[in-house]
């Protein structure tokens, strides 16, 4: 199946800026997404790898934001694995592979009963149940990361996913 590009040719998909870690400089990215992974747009949802500097992305927490940047990296991860609608009707609405550490607001039934209130932030390796949720072996993966000029809710495969978690606590107050 071609994935969605709103449009686009492949000469509009961006060219990304690389990180490499294997000369021991990193670069701090708070959230990064596999390709793949789609994220709601003002033109639809769009596969990760197919988003640029400027693109207007849906965000939760602020409408329509720009998004400044995306950058690629590739690390050693155990990512997690989240079978298409995992965590109710259709969320996600396809299968997801998500950083251990990327933070998940959870607004249904799951955050009650993982927390105890109507919503929580939860990390994805927290909601592993070891069916429709599982931990993957570890290998070299490639992530895209997405800068904005705030914290950002954005919608991740229809699943509300926390950009730059360094500042999660301004997004929940």
């Amino acid at each position: 199946m071609e994935p969605k590009m709103a449009g686009r040719t492949a000469e509009q998909v961006n060219t990304y800026a690389r990180t490499d870690h294997s000369n021991g400089v990193h670069e701090l990215h708070t959230s990064g997404f596999v390709p793949g992974t789609l994220i709601m747009t003002a033109e639809g949802e769009l596969p990760v790898e197919y988003l640029n500097a400027g693109d207007r992305i849906v965000s939760r927490n602020r409408g329509l934001v720009r998004l400044h940047g995306v950058h690629q990296s590739s690390d050693i991860l155990d990512p997690i694995h989240m079978s298409a609608h995992a965590l109710g009707p259709d969320v996600p609405r396809g299968h997801l592979s998500l950083r251990t550490d990327q933070p998940v607001l959870l607004r249904n039934w799951l955050a009650k009963a993982l927390r105890g209130t109507p919503q929580a932030i939860i990390y994805a390796e927290k909601l592993v149940n070891g069916e429709t949720i599982v931990r993957g072996t570890k290998r070299r993966t490639t992530l895209l990361h997405l800068q904005f000029d705030a914290p950002q809710i954005i919608y991740v495969n229809g699943l509300e996913m926390i950009v730059e978690r360094a500042r999660i606590a301004s997004l929940t107050e």
